[in-house]
C-alpha cells in the first residue's frame, strides 16, 4: 500500500540519522543531501539552527513515502522519485533536506528529513494539514509520470491494512476497534461530498455521532453513539490512510464545495444552451419557413404609421355651434354670479356675514384709536405752549 505520512521531533537529529543510515536498511548511493552534505546531516542541521539562534522547539520534520509492494520498482527509481519530491516541496524553498531510501522491508520506501529552520531565511517550518495534502498530490503526479499504478495515495480509500499504532492494531485485529468504526463512518460521510462543515456535521449526527467544532479552535472532537470521545488528530495518529484533523477535513470539504460550484456552473451553461436553442426554434414559422426579420419589422412600422394617421386625421369643425356654446356658457356664468352677489348682500344686511361684521368692527376700533391719539397730541401741545406764554 502507498503511504505518505509526516511527523516532527524535538530530539537531536543525530539519533534519527544513525537509524536512517543503517547499512542493513540502505546503501550509500541511496542517500542524497539537498542544500546540505548528507554525510554530515545532523551537524549541518545543528549549525543552521545555531546561526539563527533557533535551537529550541521542533528540530526536524520526518516524511515517509512508501510504495506499494505490487509495484515493479527498483530502489534507484524509488530514490529518484523521493529526491524530486523533496526538491520540489522543500529544497527549492531553502530548507536543508536528506533523502534516504530503505530496502529492508517488503515494500521500498523513502525517508525524507527536513531541517525545521530554513537555511535561506531563518524562518521555522510550521506544518499544516494542507501541506501534507499538497505533498501527497505532488507525489501522485510523480507516480503517474513513472507509470506506477498501485502507489497513488487516495485520501478516501479504505484498505485492510491501515493501522500502524500497535495498541489500536490489536483492537483492530480483534474486531472491536471503535476508532476504526468511527473512521469508517467519517469516510462514508465524506463520500457524500458535503459542501460545508455544517453539512458534514449534520450528516454525522444523522448517524448518531456528536461533533464538537468551532472555527476558532485548533481541534474537533467526535463523540460516538456509545458515548466515547476522540479527537480528529488522535484518529490520524492511529490510522495512516488519511488525515482526520480539523484543518484536513476543512480542506477536503472546501474541495467538495469547489467541485460542486464547477458542476453547477456547467449545468447552468448547458441549460442556457438549451434555452437558446428553444428561442431559435420559436423564431421559426409553423409552416417551416424561416423568420423574416425585415418583413416583421415592416409590419410593425406600418401599424404604427396607421395609428399616427388615424390620430392626426382632421375632423369637421362647426364654427356656429362653437359660438353658440360659448355664449351660452357666458350667460350661465353671469346669471350664477348675480345670484351669488344678491345672496351675499342679503346676508350682510341680516348680519349673517361674519367677516364683513368683523371688518366694520376693526375699522371702528382704528378710528377710535386715531381720535384718542389726536386728542392726546393736542393736550400735549397745549401744555408746551402754556409756560412759554
Amino acid at each position: 500500500m502507498a503511504i505518505i505520512k509526516m511527523t516532527s521531533g524535538k530530539a537531536y537529529v543525530g539519533k534519527l540519522e544513525k537509524y536512517l543510515k543503517d547499512p542493513e536498511k540502505t546503501k550509500e548511493h541511496l542517500q542524497t543531501g539537498l542544500n546540505c552534505d548528507i554525510k554530515h546531516l545532523s551537524y549541518e542541521f545543528r549549525e543552521t539552527k545555531a546561526m539563527y539562534k533557533k535551537t529550541a522547539g521542533r528540530r526536524y520534520y520526518h516524511l515517509v513515502q512508501s510504495f506499494s509492494n505490487k509495484e515493479d520498482i527498483t530502489p534507484d527509481k524509488a530514490h529518484e522519485i523521493g529526491v524530486k519530491l523533496a526538491e520540489k516541496q522543500f529544497a527549492n524553498k531553502g530548507y536543508e533536506v536528506g533523502v534516504i531510501t530503505h530496502t529492508d522491508k517488503f515494500h521500498t520506501h523513502n525517508h525524507i528529513v527536513i531541517n525545521s529552520v530554513n537555511a535561506r531565511t531563518g524562518k521555522k517550518f510550521k506544518s499544516k494539514a494542507k501541506d501534507l495534502w499538497r505533498i501527497k498530490d505532488y507525489s501522485n503526479e510523480l507516480v503517474k509520470s513513472y507509470d506506477l499504478k498501485y502507489s497513488l495515495v487516495n485520501h478516501l480509500e479504505r484498505t485492510n491494512n491501515i493501522v500502524y499504532d500497535r495498541g489500536e492494531y490489536e483492537s483492530y485485529k480483534r474486531g472491536n476497534s471503535w476508532k476504526a468504526d468511527t473512521i469508517l463512518d467519517i469516510k462514508k460521510t465524506l463520500k457524500e461530498e458535503p459542501t460545508s462543515m455544517n453539512d458534514f456535521i449534520d450528516k454525522l449526527e444523522d448517524k448518531g455521532y456528536g461533533v464538537k467544532y468551532s472555527k476558532t479552535s485548533k481541534t474537533m472532537t467526535f463523540t460516538t453513539p456509545q458515548g466515547k470521545k476522540v479527537r480528529g488528530r488522535t484518529l490520524t495518529k492511529s490510522y495512516e490512510d488519511i488525515d482526520y484533523s480539523k484543518g484536513a477535513l476543512e480542506n477536503e470539504i472546501q474541495r467538495f464545495r469547489k467541485l460542486s460550484r464547477e458542476k453547477t456552473y456547467e449545468q447552468r451553461n448547458f441549460k442556457n444552451e438549451r434555452t437558446y436553442g428553444t428561442d431559435e426554434k420559436l423564431h421559426q414559422r409553423s409552416n417551416g419557413q424561416g423568420y423574416d426579420k425585415e418583413n416583421e419589422l415592416g409590419k410593425g412600422t406600418s401599424g404604427h404609421q396607421k395609428r399616427i394617421d388615424r390620430d392626426t386625421k382632421p375632423n369637421d369643425f362647426d364654427i356656429e355651434k362653437a359660438r353658440e356654446f360659448v355664449e351660452s356658457e357666458q350667460q350661465s356664468t353671469a346669471k350664477d354670479f348675480g345670484k351669488w352677489s344678491d345672496k351675499l348682500e342679503r346676508e350682510h344686511e341680516q348680519g349673517l356675514d361674519g367677516n364683513a361684521i368683523d371688518r366694520e368692527r376693526v375699522k371702528q376700533r382704528n378710528r377710535e384709536i386715531e381720535r384718542a391719539k389726536q386728542e392726546a397730541l393736542e393736550i400735549s401741545r397745549a401744555r408746551d405752549i402754556g409756560p412759554s406764554l
